[in-house]
């Protein structure tokens, strides 16, 4: 249960990387993370990328689609 719940909450901090301005510390308390950090480990074991890379990445990838 704890799993589906840090995955749900990974997919959730996904979409607010992809379509906010809020920062990390920001989306990390939102989502109820016990730290910024915590949020980026369960976010990198879960995707692959840090929250900060996801971020870049996916508006690189905006940009170039223009």
């Amino acid at each position: 249960l704890n799993q589906f719940i840090a995955g749900e909450k990974v997919e959730r901090g996904k979409n607010l990387l992809r379509y906010s301005d809020y920062d990390l510390h920001t989306i990390s308390q939102y989502l109820g993370f016990a730290s910024q950090s915590h949020f980026g480990r369960e976010f990198k074991k879960y995707t692959g990328y840090t929250p900060a890379a996801y971020r870049s990445l996916k508006n690189q990838l905006y940009r170039e689609n223009l």
